[in-house]
């Protein structure tokens, strides 16, 4: 909401304008009597020729009121004039004033398109925008501040906002102003989120996604450690599971992808089964990531694991996690 505010009225009384509000929202003129005021009269006259007339009476030395006048969506100019009766007698003034309404708009963050390691949001609004400002801080210390001129984005396509400054620095918290075209603004702010969560790896049937009795307790231990977690942060930010397969080298390496990936999803399905309701997402990476460097044809247990990370952004651009190419559970 922008406030205009003019005391050309002497000491008798004064006002400010609320010219700039949200839809659905009245703009006003609020008055404040400078001595006592038997009558006071407003008259509104919009540049597409509506008048209004407003009457208020007995206001007390000091005493504030507020006129609220229906417009709709769109820019109008008005002139005012305001009259009163005090004990001096009568007096008039008139002055001129524009009043904007407009739907303020709506910005969300695509947190699939958007990552921290290669320092850039994407944001989309639902309406024009000019402008914006983004702030980004590593532990409490600012990395960089910077501006861009979002004039020619249309409504509903990806915003890009990138940052080059700060070097490897864990981002701990990114503040974004969104303004648009009738003066209003808003704000998102990023609080990135991460935790690597303990667990015992699954053996699966040799070549398969599937796997026994004993292997699911393990999965049981380890959901008790998601709920753990969910239960401390949850409340307060959006988390997302991600589950990350990998492979020995036995086998072809495209083989090994599919079956990391058919493996992860396993996980995540026996999670879900189990009634875990937070977003799930899982991806593998085959041999193409090894914890223990062998050759080819290798039977090696070490590489044959799982990485399970709650988090309210993807993962990606690590050595652990190349690639944010994450599938959604359904």
């Amino acid at each position: 909401m922008s406030l205009a505010v003019n005391s050309v009225m002497a000491q008798r009384v004064g006002y400010r304008l609320q010219n700039r509000v949200p839809k659905g929202t009245k703009p006003s003129v609020v008055l404040q009597a400078g001595e006592p005021i038997k009558k006071l009269e407003l008259t509104l006259k919009r540049s597409d020729g509506r008048a209004e007339r407003h009457v208020r009476k007995n206001l007390k030395d000091g005493q504030e009121v507020t006129i609220s006048f229906a417009q709709g969506e769109g820019t109008y100019d008005y002139e005012a004039t305001l009259k009163m009766w005090t004990a001096a007698g009568q007096s008039s003034t008139s002055f001129k004033f524009d009043v904007v309404v407009a739907k303020r708009v709506s910005v969300e963050v695509d947190k699939s398109l958007t990552s921290l390691d290669e320092k850039r949001v994407t944001l989309r609004a639902d309406g024009a925008v000019s402008d914006a400002t983004m702030v980004v801080e590593s532990e409490g210390e600012v990395v960089t501040q910077e501006s861009f001129d979002l004039s020619g984005v249309k409504p509903g396509k990806d915003i890009v906002l990138t940052w080059s400054e700060g070097g490897d620095a864990k981002i701990t918290r990114i503040n974004i102003k969104v303004n648009d075209p009738a003066g209003f603004w808003t704000g998102v702010e990023l609080i990135p989120f991460s935790v690597d969560i303990p667990h015992e790896e699954v053996n699966f049937d040799s070549g398969k996604s599937s796997f026994g009795p004993d292997e699911a307790r393990k999965l049981d231990d380890t959901l008790k450690h998601l709920n753990e977690e969910i239960a401390k942060y949850g409340k307060d930010l959006e988390i997302h599971l991600y589950v990350a397969g990998y492979t020995d080298t036995q086998g072809a390496r495209q083989s090994n992808i599919s079956l990391s990936f058919a493996r992860a999803r396993a996980i995540c399905g026996y999670f879900r089964k189990k009634g875990l309701k937070i977003p799930i997402y899982y991806q593998g990476f085959g041999e193409d990531v090894l914890a223990v460097k062998t050759a080819d044809n290798v039977d090696e247990a070490r590489n044959r694991r799982a990485l399970y990370i709650l988090g309210n952004f993807a993962p990606s651009g690590t050595s652990q996690i190349p690639r944010g190419d994450w599938r959604r559970l359904q």
